[in-house]
């Protein structure tokens, strides 16, 4: 459900990126991360939720913490705004929270 949280997060910042590209501003490689990343989060969530694949579940589980930290904030510092630390920092926790538990629920996983 973590997985699932943090990609939404992502979903989000394809969303300002997509409007932002619509308004004049160079963010299409944020939408397209974003776009991606939520994709990716959320099979990896719903993998999870049916305990299939785990490896993959771990791989995909770094996409929408590397867009979430590194992404946003390149093209947030690209035209010199403010990041928004605290939700960057609290979909980066998420991501690693649900990385820890999937990796631990060895057992779970068939």
């Amino acid at each position: 459900m973590l997985l699932a949280i943090t990609s939404v997060i992502s979903l989000y910042w394809g969303l300002v990126g997509l409007d932002s590209t619509l308004h004049g501003f160079d963010w299409i490689l944020l939408t397209i991360f974003g776009l991606l990343s939520f994709g990716f989060g959320l099979a990896a969530a719903l993998l999870s939720l049916r305990r299939k694949i785990q490896p993959l579940v771990i791989f995909v589980i770094n996409m929408p913490m590397i867009t979430n930290m590194v992404g946003v904030n390149y093209s947030l510092e690209m035209y010199g705004l403010a990041n928004p630390w605290l939700m960057l920092i609290a979909s980066f926790v998420l991501s690693l929270i649900s990385a820890f538990l999937i990796c631990n629920a060895d057992e779970e996983f068939t």
